[in-house]
């Protein structure tokens, strides 16, 4: 039997890019969606039309471009420039217009508040859809992403110290050296029994030393100017690369240059209703992240899930007078494990008389005195102190297991530091433990859309930088995840239809009100038959 070759490459074929996409394709609705959108009122910076030279490419078309991009994992300027001549769903989505990669990097950097608001857009849909009637719980999560910035542009204050101190010793070393090659120079000048080679490997040593102690001595200067402006500032870290991004823990120890992408998820249909990124942890982000998906979903009371790295007592308490109800674990103190029945934990609190009961059963008393614990780079967190009062430690045979070696020394009798908004810690870790099956979704909620980004759309880290961009950058995939999630749940079908709609509504107004022109009513090829 013969092999099938295929065509001849120069062929001249009668071609036509429609019959080409098929009509469940993507593509189809990539192209309906955005030209639903208000793209002026979103803050896109519009094209105009020029009388003189070449015009502009259209807004329109490069907003299809990126999101197509960052759907297919195609996210970068060139490799976009580069698909809009090969890829034929990528030409028939744009006209077939060639933008340069730079045309295409510059609407990205000009547009940054419009690229941004497409996710709002789509909530506002999902909204008006009434997607979110049946919705009652929310998961919470974030994860590492890395940045434009290695771990050797990352500076922290005990680093740069270091650094400083080791290149004031190389330094040292160097000048020594230099010092004897010098004496050693200068006697092969009073010995002229040394031969001309030696001489010459002498000076050849003796430059290489001063270019490599000038290296030094620069980058001890730039170490010193960053070491003055992380004192100066309120921060822990420094970037010099992206200065927005910071080194941050993952699991198992290891850490990244980055950022903290975080999410809010719906728990039945598992569609992202909230998204930001921050350069901090979870600590102090579990309200803003919870209102802002309370208010996309319009709802005045929710569930939410999330983890123990969200128990902060305060952001408990914004959470509750917002009418979101909290399950989230809290986190285990410092030394809970290893202090075992003498830890925090262990030790009950009598709200009526305001003591906690440590398990000898003598009571650990405040002053009703609020301290305030500052660190730098972190929010300042209010707390009071319980003491054990009249020496009530020195004759308590637990004693050794209770306290350290140096506070027993010291006569120091044991304390506790209670925070404020403890006890809506203390509920929330209630309910989890109350509710196990339930807290039991939460991965299954708000982890599966992180699986996506990672796995199937390969999104690992950012392109952009600086924490505007980034945001951008993010809520752009998360739009893109939305989107692959609606089809999955509604279809191609549904949702052209559903956005066609849209865009009938738009043109019949501007018909009505006649505040634009025919030539831009043209510029709408969708038929709303």
């Amino acid at each position: 039997m013969g092999e099938i070759k295929g065509t001849v490459r120069n062929q001249y074929r009668m071609f036509c890019l429609e019959s080409e996409i098929g009509s469940e394709s993507e593509v189809r609705f990539l192209d309906v969606f955005v030209d639903s959108m208000d793209l002026d009122l979103m803050g896109f910076t519009m094209r105009e039309e020029k009388s003189m030279g070449r015009n502009a490419y259209s807004t329109g078309s490069l907003v299809k471009l990126y999101l197509y991009g960052y759907y297919n994992d195609i996210r970068s300027s060139r490799q976009l420039a580069k698909a809009c001549k090969i890829n034929l769903e990528v030409k028939w989505l744009v006209n077939e217009i060639s933008p340069s990669y730079k045309t295409i990097s510059e609407f990205r950097r000009q547009n940054t508040q419009g690229l941004s608001e497409i996710f709002d857009y789509q909530m506002h849909f999902l909204r008006k859809e009434g997607a979110f009637e049946q919705e009652t719980t929310i998961g919470v999560d974030g994860t590492r992403l890395h940045g434009q910035n290695s771990k050797l542009k990352n500076f922290n204050e005990e680093k740069l110290k270091q650094l400083i101190s080791r290149a004031e010793k190389q330094i040292e070393q160097y000048l020594q050296a230099l010092d004897k090659a010098d004496e050693v120079e200068s006697n092969s000048e009073q010995q002229q029994k040394d031969s001309t080679q030696q001489e010459d490997s002498l000076s050849q040593d003796t430059s290489v030393k001063k270019e490599k102690l000038s290296t030094i001595q620069t980058n001890l200067i730039k170490n010193k100017e960053l070491l003055r402006k992380l004192e100066q500032s309120e921060q822990e870290q420094i970037s010099t690369t992206d200065p927005d991004a910071r080194r941050m823990g993952r699991l198992r120890g290891s850490s990244i240059v980055g950022y903290n992408g975080q999410i809010a998820t719906s728990g039945k249909d598992k569609l992202i209703v909230a998204a930001q990124v921050v350069n901090k942890p979870d600590t102090n982000t579990l309200a803003p992240m919870s209102k802002q998906a309370q208010q996309n979903m319009g709802k005045d009371r929710l569930d939410v899930l999330a983890d123990c790295g969200f128990s902060e007592g305060e952001q408990l308490y914004e959470c509750s007078k917002a009418g979101l109800t909290t399950f989230v674990p809290a986190k285990p103190a410092p030394y809970e494990k290893s202090k075992g029945e003498y830890a925090k934990s262990k030790f009950i609190y009598d709200q009526q008389k305001d003591v906690y009961l440590c398990p000898n059963n003598k009571e650990l008393q405040t002053n009703g005195k609020w301290y305030i614990r500052k660190n730098k780079g972190r929010k300042p967190k209010r707390f009071q102190e319980y003491i054990m009062r009249n020496n009530g430690c020195v004759d308590c045979p637990f004693r050794a297991k209770c306290q350290t070696s140096k506070s027993i020394e010291i006569n120091k009798q044991k304390n506790i530091k209670r925070y404020e908004h403890e006890e809506y810690k203390i509920e929330s870790d209630n309910r989890v433990k109350a509710n196990k099956e339930y807290y039991k979704k939460r991965k299954a909620i708000v982890e599966h859309p992180f699986g996506t980004f990672k796995r199937s759309m390969h999104f690992t880290y950012f392109l952009l930088k600086g924490l505007e961009k980034v945001n951008t950058e993010f809520k752009l995939i998360c739009s893109c995840y939305n989107i692959k999630r609606l089809i999955n749940l509604k279809g191609i079908k549904w949702l052209i239809e559903a956005f066609r709609s849209i865009i009938c509504n738009l043109l019949s107004i501007l018909v009505v009100t006649s505040t634009i022109g025919n030539h831009k009513l043209q510029n709408h090829k969708i038929s709303c038959s």
